[in-house]
């Protein structure tokens, strides 16, 4: 699982030069890998893990506040968390950085509300 979403954040990143649709056709790749459940796909721009210590311990997440509320992302990362099947990680999730809400033009043209959150899986002291 690891080698998947290092890949497909690999390819997210190379999106940043390529054209709209083959970013968002990165984004949402990558959303499917962290999120496999199609049900807690909903509502997502963008999920993008970060890897330390050989777990994805912190998580940016963008998400449309008008589709999914930020309790309902908040347990989509802690089942992220509890997934990696780690005894280092608690399966709580913690807040690391409010990005707050910025507004993305969809292909379709439509302006849309995002809340970008960078979530952490918290760890046993």
């Amino acid at each position: 699982m690891h080698r998947i979403l290092l890949s497909a954040a690999l390819l997210a990143l190379a999106a940043c030069a390529s054209s709209p649709e083959a970013a968002k056709a990165n984004r949402d790749a990558l959303i499917r890998q962290v999120f496999p459940n199609p049900a807690d796909q909903t509502g997502l721009d963008l999920a993008f893990p970060v890897a330390s210590g050989g777990l994805y311990k912190n998580i940016e997440i963008g998400f449309f506040p008008a589709e999914v509320s930020e309790a309902t992302v908040r347990k989509r990362v802690s089942d992220f968390c509890l997934r990696q099947s780690s005894d280092r990680l608690t399966g709580q999730v913690a807040v690391r950085k409010d990005a707050g809400l910025s507004v993305r033009t969809t292909l379709e043209g439509q302006n849309k509300q995002v809340h970008t959150i960078w979530y952490r899986c918290v760890e046993r002291s």
